[in-house]
């Protein structure tokens, strides 16, 4: 929009060629929500279990384990920009559950296994488990929607249009009888059937005929 507004006030360079009438408009909207995430679902119960279970020294480093669960639910919704119908709605989740010890190596008699110390295993940030739950979620709209209509517009319902002068419908393109009479103001929906200038077109009472494109205007 700042663009446009300079190549109105003349201040982009020459052949830019930016105006109006050249913005693709959207198809859909895809809105992503995070429903949950949680950097630690468990906590280390399972440590105090493990050093309960084994004793002595073995038991005092079992004691020290700790499983943090890493968790995400989100949703992908799909909507259609021109009727603003939701074409799919899908949930996504993913989980990592990462195995420390607070040992410093004891385990493992001064190794560089030990030494190192395995919780560095843990340090799994939880954007990365989010990104796995959408990259579920995405893969589930895919294998759902199986493909949308590669023009979203034509395959759309017609925008409706209004009457600009008063006029009739008829029951052919090329004349006939009059199905009824229309007014300025009064609203209809085109079929998608056309004939040179003719349209056919319904109203709110499912009347359906033909009338001539230039006594209508698209309604805003």
């Amino acid at each position: 929009m700042r663009e446009r507004e300079l190549a109105a006030g003349g201040e982009l360079r020459g052949g830019s060629n930016l105006g109006k009438g050249q913005v693709k408009a959207a198809d859909y909207v895809l809105v992503p929500d995070l429903i949950s995430s949680n950097r630690n679902a468990s906590g280390s119960a399972i440590g105090g279990l493990f050093g309960g279970l084994i004793g002595g020294t073995a038991g005092a480093v079992a004691s020290k384990i700790t499983l943090n669960s890493k968790t995400a639910d989100v949703v992908l919704t799909l909507t259609d920009v021109r009727s603003s119908e939701q074409v799919a709605m899908v949930e996504g989740n993913a989980k990592k559950t990462d195995l420390g010890f607070g040992a410093g190596g004891a385990l493992f008699g001064g190794s560089a296994l030990g030494a190192a110390g395995v919780g560095g295993y843990a340090n799994t940030e939880i954007g990365q488990v989010i990104t796995l739950a959408y990259l579920d979620a995405y893969t589930k709209m895919v294998s759902q929607l199986g493909g949308l209509s590669g023009n979203a517009s034509q395959s759309n319902a017609r925008q409706a249009v209004t009457v600009t002068t008063p006029g009739k419908l008829l029951n052919s393109p090329g004349g006939g009888s009059a199905v009824r009479n229309v007014t300025v103001g009064m609203v209809l929906y085109p079929t998608g059937n056309k004939q040179g200038a003719m349209w056919e077109v319904e109203d709110e009472l499912g009347n359906k005929g033909w009338i001539n494109s230039t006594l209508l205007q698209l309604s805003r």
